[in-house]
């Protein structure tokens, strides 16, 4: 065989091998083991048929190898604009459901706002100085993603200050105010935790809490169970 024919059948080799590494490379990136890959594809349909059959669409399913898991792009039948994900993990047969983790989200997002605007408008307590974190029970697929919150759920609710209250009887008087005004929303709250750090003391807060079915009726009653707890690790 001559020198430039066997040169050239080097060259047609290695640029076939170089091909096949590049192709599975793709394929290893795209869909991870294709074994597993349609497996979570299946997996990730059911899962889309059994609780979004008119919810959701399945646009393509990608392995990730960051989250090391099978990720199928969703979007939402009636507006295209509303783009989610869900994700089957293939070592553990689990399913990752960002559609109702986003639900849940935008509900707490938009409660929120609401008792930030009731609260401030109605309390005299600037919204600047309100950080509200309220935390929904959401059941799993009751709502899609264009569903407001009904107040059907109830709430847990934290509630810090930032206000730099010179005693605990002055935190009291805001403290009541604000329950007054969570009383009077007919909102259902499971919890509420309301406190604000003392200004000699970033470890220890001003708090008071309300459990299920507790109700604050005079404003003496907030003075005597506010406390002084230590927020510190």
């Amino acid at each position: 065989m001559s020198k430039p024919i066997y040169k050239k059948i080097v060259w047609c080799i290695a640029a076939i091998a170089l091909l096949s590494f590049i192709a599975m490379a793709y394929i290893s990136t795209t869909y991870g083991n294709l074994s597993h890959y349609f497996t979570a594809k299946e997996e990730i349909s059911k899962y889309i048929d059994q609780h979004y059959k008119d919810v959701l669409i399945l646009e393509k399913v990608r392995y990730s190898s960051k989250m090391m898991a099978y990720v199928g792009r969703v979007k939402d039948k009636n507006d295209s604009s509303i783009m989610s994900y869900i994700a089957y993990y293939a070592n553990t047969g689990d399913i990752e459901d960002d559609y109702r983790y986003r639900i849940q989200g935008r509900m707490e997002d938009d409660l929120r706002a609401t008792l930030t605007t009731l609260i401030s408008s109605s309390c005299n307590i600037s919204a600047e100085s309100l950080q509200i974190s309220p935390l929904l029970e959401i059941p799993s697929f009751k709502y899609r993603m264009s569903d407001k919150y009904t107040g059907a759920e109830p709430i847990t609710l934290n509630l810090s200050i930032s206000t730099k209250y010179k005693s605990k009887e002055d935190f009291g008087n805001d403290a009541y105010k604000i329950l007054r005004c969570l009383d009077n929303s007919n909102l259902k709250f499971k919890k509420i935790n309301i406190y604000s750090f003392t200004p000699e003391d970033g470890d220890r807060a001003y708090d008071i809490l309300l459990e299920v079915g507790e109700k604050i009726t005079s404003l003496e009653e907030v003075q005597k169970r506010a406390t002084i707890k230590y927020m510190g690790k």
